[in-house]
């Protein structure tokens, strides 16, 4: 009950001081997920946090970090707005995530409006310069 209560950052270290070679396989995997949750910056969450009090953009980190771990390739992942709430200074490791999620051969689209975000795309849709009756406007750039 302990650990569900801490902040993610230090159950990562408490996990790290566990040497069993019973549970090692287990062991890496959660150290893994930890080490990808402070990756996106949310090593302050516990697992006692219910997930409909989680932010759009905490929501959207942790299904990035749930599809790294799984086996399928050749999917689709659509994303909005994963970089909400995020600190500007964190924006590249959850660019990190996302192209390690790209290469394992998946299609990545993620609604965006964060310019690091955009710049680092592969390719860009713009659907115009405002909202609305401003916007539709469509083109496809080559980033």
């Amino acid at each position: 009950m302990d650990w569900m209560n801490m902040p993610l950052t230090q159950l990562h270290r408490t996990v790290a001081n566990i040497n069993n070679a019973e549970v090692a396989p287990l062991l890496t995997a959660i150290r893994e997920r930890l080490d990808a949750i402070e990756e996106v910056g949310l090593g302050y969450l516990s697992l006692s946090r219910e997930s409909t009090t989680l932010s759009g953009g905490e929501a959207q980190r942790i299904k990035v970090i749930r599809y790294l771990g799984s086996a399928l390739s050749d999917v689709c992942y659509v994303f909005d707005e994963p970089s909400a709430g995020l600190h500007p200074h964190d924006v590249h490791r959850l660019l990190k995530l996302l192209k390690k999620l790209r290469d394992a051969h998946n299609a990545i689209i993620v609604v965006e409006h964060n310019k690091t975000v955009i710049d680092a795309a592969d390719h860009v849709v713009d659907l115009g310069p405002g909202a609305g009756i401003s916007g539709g406007a469509m083109g496809l750039l080559k980033v």
